[in-house]
């Protein structure tokens, strides 16, 4: 297994502003060929929003161990969804 010198804090933060940066450039991409559903937008942020901040409390007071671990088990949780879903 590669294992970077990164704790787990900065891997979740550096990987949440990339998500955010393309994300906006996608959204961007997507309105201007009035391809992207507003309604379904502002859903997607009220749940969202209040998930990302609970996770950025959670990173401020969660051990590295656990903050670990918890990403295993949603990860795996979101593999054995996908792969339901098939």
């Amino acid at each position: 297994m590669l294992e970077l010198d990164v704790s787990i804090r900065v891997a979740v933060t550096t990987s949440m502003a990339s998500y955010i940066i393309a994300g906006f450039i996608g959204s961007v991409t997507f309105a201007r060929h009035n391809s992207l559903d507003i309604p379904a937008l502002l859903k997607f942020s009220v749940g969202a929003g209040p998930a990302a901040l609970a996770g950025s409390f959670a990173l401020q007071i969660g051990s590295d161990n656990v903050l670990r671990y918890c990403s295993y088990g949603l990860i795996t949780m979101s593999a054995c969804f996908a792969l339901r879903q098939v």
